[in-house]
């Protein structure tokens, strides 16, 4: 991969990884859901930033730069959701 497009693209996707591990607390650098979450929403707002950036770079490829960007805007639109949800929810069903 000698295209920095490609490349951003394939670091998009091991944001969106990390994003994941964190999220789901198999990595669990604070310990804490009040910093695990923002900091998984970062990873995958910063991934989606990288993959739409190496869209609009030469010798890209449209696949892997599609891939990163459903990757990180998908969970970074679920994970919203659900903390909206949460939000307004009086929790009775617990």
């Amino acid at each position: 991969m000698k295209y920095l497009s490609n490349q951003l693209a394939v670091v998009a996707l091991l944001v969106s990884c990390v994003g994941l591990l964190v999220f789901f607390e198999f990595i669990r650098p604070f310990r804490n859901p009040a910093i695990d979450i923002p900091l998984s929403l970062a990873a995958w707002g910063i991934g989606a930033v990288l993959a739409i950036i190496s869209l609009f770079l030469p010798g890209r490829s449209r696949a892997l730069c599609v891939v990163g960007i459903l990757f990180n805007v998908l969970p970074l639109l679920c994970a919203v959701a659900l903390l909206w949800w949460l939000s307004h929810s009086n929790l009775l069903w617990h």
